[in-house]
């Protein structure tokens, strides 16, 4: 299964001590090149940004093709619910 993570589950997961959650339900979680950004943008973030850039599960990927990406999700999640 294919994992993709937005910036708030990510946030509320280390203010909590508990990203160790998402390894251990999906194993590698990818979030996008612009979600990494947004934590790193933040001063606020940069703890969390520090996290995340230790830990090997959480991979950082960048988007080609917004659009095409965003449409497969779309039919994805329509698919699962």
């Amino acid at each position: 299964m294919i994992v993709i993570s937005d910036t708030t589950p990510l946030i509320s997961l280390l203010k909590i001590n508990r990203i160790d959650l998402l390894e251990k339900l999906f194993g590698d979680v990818l979030i996008p090149q612009a979600v990494f950004g947004e934590l790193t943008i933040d001063e606020h973030f940069q703890l969390e940004a520090d996290q995340i850039r230790q830990k090997k599960f959480i991979v950082v990927k960048p988007v080609k093709d917004a659009v095409k990406q965003t449409e497969r999700l779309n039919v994805s999640f329509k698919n699962n619910n």
